[in-house]
């Protein structure tokens, strides 16, 4: 079954694809989560693939998806997966939190150092 979470990597896809063509927003998740319900998200990501094909200028609206996902168009393996692209950015999403949290340490070591370098000469300047 689609969940909430499906239905956004579908939006966040066609926002990469489609940039500002692509208006829905949060709002919207639900009314094609329920219109999607039935399929999977492996038949919706495809039927994106396939909406990419066919609608070159401006993204679907939900009924041309819709129509998009029942017509057994086939994909040409060669062309641009919008799953793949959607993985591409949870991964880059990731490492971005990753370099976040290497940074963060970084800083904490930094401010450590700093820390006992001061403790250090106050001591050897007391002496």
């Amino acid at each position: 079954m689609l969940t909430t979470d499906d239905v956004g990597n579908l939006f966040a896809s066609m926002r990469t694809a489609y940039g500002p063509q692509w208006k829905h927003g949060k709002g919207a998740i639900s009314v094609w989560r329920n219109a999607l319900s039935r399929y999977t998200e492996r038949d919706v990501m495809s039927a994106a693939n396939r909406a990419l094909e066919l609608h070159v200028k401006h993204p679907p609206t939900l009924p041309e998806f819709v129509q998009v996902k029942l017509s057994k168009v086939e994909s040409n393996e060669s062309r641009i997966s919008i799953l793949e692209l959607a993985d591409t950015k949870a991964r880059e999403r990731s490492d971005r939190r990753s370099f976040v949290v290497l940074l963060i340490a970084v800083c904490a070591a930094v401010a450590m150092f700093g820390l006992w370098l001061g403790a250090s000469i106050a001591k050897g300047g007391a002496s």
